[in-house]
Formats: C-alpha cells, sequence, structure tokens
C-alpha cells in the first residue's frame, strides 16, 4: 500500500499494530503485521512480506468479527533479475465489443468546495477533492476523498436533473466496499460511491 510518511504518525491513534505470526507465501517465507481498528469506522488488516526486501506478498481485510472481506495474494513470486521481455503485454485486445471511456477531471481547492462533514470523522482527513465529467451530457460531478492514512472514504456528489426521477436512498455493500446514497439540497450522491474502510 502507498501509504504517505506524514499520515503514518497518527496510525496507532486509531489502530492497534501488533506483530503477526510467520507465514510461507507465493513460496516465501514471510513476516506479518497485524492491524487491528480501535472503533468501528474502520476495517482490520493483515500484510505479509518478504523480511528480505520488505515486498508486499499477502495483504487481507477483515470486518470486526475477524471474517475475511478482500484478500489479495502473488502466488507466485521469483525476486531478481527481470528479462524485459517478459514485461511485455502478451495479447492484443482488439473488439467491437470494447468502448474507451474518458473521463475528464480537474483537481479542485478544498475551500472552493461547497461541501464539508457535517460531523467530522475521527482520524479522517480531506487528502483530494476534483470535479469529474464522465461524459459530454453528463453533469459535474464532485469527488471528495478522505484517509485516515490506510482507509479510505470517497464521497461523490452531482446535481439532481431537474424534473429527473427522484432519487431513491439506500445503502448496500459487496465484498469490501459499502456504498450509501442520499439526497441533499438537489444533489446525489453517485450509484458508485464508495465508503470503502
Amino acid at each position: 500500500p502507498a501509504l504517505p510518511k506524514e499520515n503514518l504518525g497518527s496510525l496507532t491513534d486509531y489502530y492497534l499494530v501488533s506483530k503477526g505470526p510467520p507465514a510461507r507465501v507465493a513460496g516465501i517465507d514471510s513476516r506479518s503485521l497485524r492491524i487491528e481498528p480501535k472503533d468501528d469506522l474502520r476495517y482490520g488488516r493483515q500484510f505479509w512480506f518478504d523480511g528480505n526486501t520488505g515486498l508486499l506478498l499477502k495483504a487481507e481485510l477483515f470486518d470486526e468479527k475477524g471474517d475475511s472481506k478482500e484478500t489479495f495474494r502473488f502466488t507466485e513470486v521469483r525476486i531478481g533479475p527481470v528479462d524485459r521481455s517478459a514485461l511485455k503485454m502478451h495479447s492484443n485486445v482488439q473488439s467491437k465489443d470494447w468502448r474507451v471511456h474518458t473521463v475528464r477531471s480537474s483537481v479542485t481547492k478544498v475551500d472552493e468546495e461547497t461541501w464539508a462533514l457535517r460531523t467530522p470523522l475521527p482520524g479522517f482527513r480531506l487528502v483530494s477533492s476534483m470535479k469529474r465529467k464522465v461524459g459530454a451530457d453528463s453533469p459535474e460531478v464532485t469527488h471528495l476523498m478522505y484517509s485516515d492514512g490506510l482507509s479510505a472514504i470517497s464521497v461523490f456528489a452531482q446535481p439532481v436533473a431537474a424534473g429527473g426521477t427522484p432519487l431513491q436512498g439506500g445503502s448496500a455493500s459487496l465484498g469490501a466496499v459499502g456504498v450509501y446514497r442520499r439526497a441533499v439540497g438537489g444533489f446525489a450522491n453517485r450509484p458508485e460511491s464508495t465508503l470503502a474502510p
């Protein structure tokens, strides 16, 4: 994970960090680090890494019951010199069923935004804000990203079209991603809005 150094110092305010048991991952003897949340706003994590290189070999996200929500792992790893030809794409994907979808975005300054959290989330701070336009006829969408250095919450807001279909609010989850949608003063969370602890 790309964890900015400035955010790592406050992780122990919201997580318990401990050494986990060693394991063999992708044929490599690995060390592990377990990160458990101190509240119910975040998921826990465990990372397995090669003790010699620091290479992340496996990462697991787990809920408050300790049940796995998402796992990433290498099944085969060779550490050493790399043949450049092995990095080339081996297939040329060209199909009439494929469509290129370009999303234009522009970074905005926080003080230009009209959106703010009514109740700040402990440990989370705004790390980026941008405007996105998904299609030529679609409205511009505001995207705010909050993080505590490990977990992230994305908030998307778009204007509701005049005379459009009324928004159906609610929540849903799929694996490690939770979605909450509602209308606020003529704006709606996009269906792609994610709350991903």
